[in-house]
């Protein structure tokens, strides 16, 4: 009768494994998956990014938000003296077939100052660095799905372009090649509409947005100005008619 080492286990399959549920994933670093970035937040900038090409800060910004494990340790009082910045910043670097990957430095110091205080989580994590130590096929597999993350977010980040983020979702700023401040242009423009508009009480256009200029336009018209903008004329900067304007 054939005896069995009580202590192997099988040899890794290069097939993944299939996933129990819809959006459900396995985590590397908790027992039980939690959605660490906004989930809302990241799908509307994934929209944002794929209808226009762009998605700048999405990736460092979900990161940055991204809870840690429950901990009873205060970085300040520690991180500075085993100096973890200057760990993570000269000794975590991967390579990935053959090539530096790129690494969230400030996302991996937050995970190293904050031990978890559940043993289940450090037991999770310690198996899955066995295992990846252990296993060249899971290994790979790692390298190969991290090498694809990197270059879906370097396509979707690649066109200058920076998200504003949650504080306004639907903008992006253009810091790309050729680009140009137009700081102001807007605010002259509506000191503009509102001079032909109320010529008997005009505010200086100088494209700077001033106490004068915020209460006209808190009191402007919500469906716009009767008289709107000419065409064919360049913008001029008009005579500040007054000191206090």
């Amino acid at each position: 009768m054939p005896v069995h080492d009580q202590d192997s286990s099988p040899a890794p399959s290069s097939a993944p494994r299939p996933i129990s549920a819809p959006d459900t994933f396995p985590s590397l670093l908790f027992p039980e998956p939690i959605p660490r970035p906004d989930l809302l937040e990241l799908r509307q900038g994934l929209s944002f990014a794929f209808s226009s090409g762009v998605s700048g800060g999405l990736f460092n910004q979900a990161l940055e938000r991204a809870p840690m494990a429950p901990s009873t340790w205060d970085p300040r009082s520690f991180a500075p003296d085993l100096f973890l910045e200057e760990l993570v910043s000269r000794c975590f670097r991967v390579r990935v077939s053959g090539h530096e990957a790129l690494i969230h430095r400030s996302f991996v110091l937050r995970v190293l100052s904050h031990p978890p205080s559940d043993t289940r989580t450090i037991e999770l994590r310690r198996g899955i660095l066995r295992e990846l130590s252990a296993s060249p096929v899971y290994r790979q597999q790692l390298e190969q799905l991290y090498a694809s993350s990197v270059r879906l977010r370097a396509a979707l980040e690649a066109s200058g372009f920076t998200w504003l983020g949650a504080k306004d979702r639907v903008h992006f700023d253009y810091r790309g090649r050729g680009a140009s401040s137009r700081t102001g242009v807007d605010v002259m423009a509506f000191q503009q509409l509102w001079n032909r508009n109320h010529p008997e009480d005009p505010i200086s256009a100088t494209g700077r947005y001033n106490a004068a200029t915020e209460v006209r336009l808190k009191s402007a018209p919500s469906a716009g100005f009767p008289v709107g903008a000419g065409c064919g004329q360049a913008p001029s900067r008009e005579k500040s008619p007054g000191p206090d304007e």
